[in-house]
């Protein structure tokens, strides 16, 4: 997928695949914002795979498997279908900072 060259530019660090700090807020506004509507918009950052290794790496191993199935089936197409759940949900929340 191409990102338009600059959108996504600099959310991970090159050298170890870590978020930066910009990448978080990122995650964070995009996520509180599908707590009020979709979660589409954190689903369509996550389609860059090197924003969802970085956040993958933090996550339990449950918690990305089950990530990374919704941001395959929201990529093919299955918007309605690729929405987080409670659970993960709460993990991202967490380890974003947000509770």
């Amino acid at each position: 997928r191409s990102n338009g060259g600059n959108k996504l530019t600099g959310l991970v660090k090159a050298s170890t695949g870590n978020l930066t700090t910009k990448g978080r807020k990122q995650l964070i506004s995009a996520l509180q914002l599908s707590n009020n509507d979709s979660s589409s918009q954190f689903m369509d950052l996550l389609l860059d795979f090197n924003l969802l290794f970085g956040i993958s790496k933090l996550l339990a191993a449950a918690d990305a498997e089950q990530l990374a199935k919704l941001v395959f089936k929201f990529s093919r197409g299955q918007k309605k279908s690729s929405v987080l759940g409670g659970q993960l949900k709460l993990s991202l929340e967490s380890l974003l900072g947000l509770s």
